[in-house]
């Protein structure tokens, strides 16, 4: 199945920037008309914009992303990102490109002073206190975190490629 449909081929800055957004954010590939037919029967238009049913809709873009996306090395990948405006953009799980950050850093536990870890230990001592805004959850809807949580992990999981 060849899906593939670059919305631009060439690489360079000056010629990304010149671009409309519409082109340079378009999807790399064309769904078949199965599986649009099967979206469509899957959405509802409110107000005048459509709304897809995410549990068929999510499926379709992580297949055609897996099928399309840069492989590592290719302009749009990670190690090779699409440079417009002076900002990077790769292409996500879902086959969107998004701007790429390589500055975020995660804040470690090590790098909090000693008067913070002494906070923390007071705080985890403290009683917890419920009330109308804040009332215990029941069993029930634990539970139910806990599923939303395993579902959203084994989806997260399948999405990363190997």
């Amino acid at each position: 199945m060849n899906c593939l449909k670059l919305p631009f081929t060439q690489f360079d800055s000056d010629y990304l920037e010149s671009l409309p957004d519409e082109v340079f954010f378009a999807h790399r590939y064309v769904m078949d008309e199965q599986d649009k037919a099967l979206l469509l029967e899957n959405s509802s238009v409110i107000h005048g914009r459509r709304f897809y049913r995410a549990k068929v809709r999510e499926p379709l873009l992580l297949k055609y992303a897996a099928l399309t996306n840069p492989k590592e090395g290719e302009p749009g990948s990670k190690s090779n990102p699409l440079i417009r405006f002076g900002k990077e953009y790769v292409y996500s799980t879902n086959g969107d490109l998004v701007r790429y950050r390589r500055d975020m850093k995660v804040k470690q536990l090590s790098s909090l002073s000693d008067d913070q870890k002494e906070m923390i230990k007071i705080a985890a001592k403290q009683p917890i206190h419920y009330s109308e805004d804040c009332p215990k959850s029941s069993k029930e809807r634990l539970m139910r975190f806990g599923e939303y949580g395993q579902k959203r992990n084994l989806l997260r999981d399948n999405a990363r490629p190997q």
